[in-house]
C-alpha cells in the first residue's frame, strides 16, 4: 500500500498537481481542489510574501549574517511562521534554500535513511531514538520539479544562496580553533558520548 502511495504521488508530482507537496511555505496560501475549482494549488500570501522578499533582498543584496536578519525581523515586531516574536536562523535558512520561492517547489527533496549514533550525542540521551531513522537530501535525479507562483526573481534566489555559503565559509575559518587528532575515538560505554 505503501509503494503503491508512493509511485501514486509521483506520478502526481510529474503533472504538476502541488498537492502531493506536504504544505504551502511561509509566503505562500494553499487552495484546496474544492476552493480551487477543481485543481489545488499555492496562491502568493501578499503580507508575508513582502516579508519573505525582504528576507531575501537583506542576504542577496545587503549581505547580512542570518542572526542579522533575525534581530531586523525581531526590531520590526514580524512574527515567524509558527507565531513566535523570534525568528531561529535555522529558520530562515531553510526559507533560503527552498527553490519554491524562486517557483520551482521539489517533491522528493528528502529520503528516510536509518539512523546513525552521532560522533557527540546530547548529553543525557542514551540509545535509540524514538524514530529509527533520519531525512537526509535525495539524488538530484529522484527530485520532482512542480511548477508555482514565484516571489523573488532567479537571480535574488541564486545571491542569497551565494552569501549563505559566503557566510558558512567564513563562520567556519572563525569557529576551525584548536584540532586534536584523536578527537572523539574513545566514546562512553554507556551514551556513545565521543570523548
Amino acid at each position: 500500500v505503501l509503494e503503491r502511495s508512493r509511485r501514486g504521488k509521483r506520478h502526481l508530482a510529474r503533472t504538476g498537481a502541488v498537492s502531493v507537496l506536504s504544505r504551502a511555505p511561509f509566503g505562500y496560501r494553499y487552495v484546496t481542489r474544492e476552493a480551487g475549482a477543481g485543481v489545488a494549488r499555492y496562491d502568493i500570501d501578499e503580507e508575508r510574501a513582502e516579508v519573505v522578499r525582504g528576507i531575501f533582498r537583506w542576504v542577496g543584496l545587503e549581505r547580512l549574517t542570518l542572526a542579522a536578519v533575525c534581530r531586523r525581523l525581531l526590531a520590526a515586531g514580524i512574527p515567524s511562521p509558527s507565531g513566535k516574536a523570534h525568528w531561529s536562523r535555522a529558520m530562515i535558512h531553510a526559507m533560503l534554500l527552498n527553490p519554491a520561492y524562486a517557483g520551482r517547489a521539489v517533491y522528493g527533496r528528502r529520503r528516510c535513511a536509518p539512523w546513525q549514533a552521532p560522533l557527540h550525542p546530547p548529553r543525557g540521551h542514551d540509545g535509540l531514538p524514538k524514530r529509527p531513522y533520519r531525512q537526509v537530501p535525495a539524488p538530484l535525479e529522484q527530485r520532482i520539479t512542480v511548477p508555482v507562483p514565484a516571489i523573488v526573481d532567479e537571480a535574488l534566489f541564486a545571491g542569497a544562496a551565494e552569501q549563505l555559503e559566503e557566510n558558512r565559509r567564513r563562520s567556519r575559518e572563525r569557529l576551525a580553533g584548536v584540532r586534536y587528532l584523536l578527537r572523539g575515538l574513545l566514546v562512553c560505554r554507556k551514551c556513545g558520548y565521543g570523548f
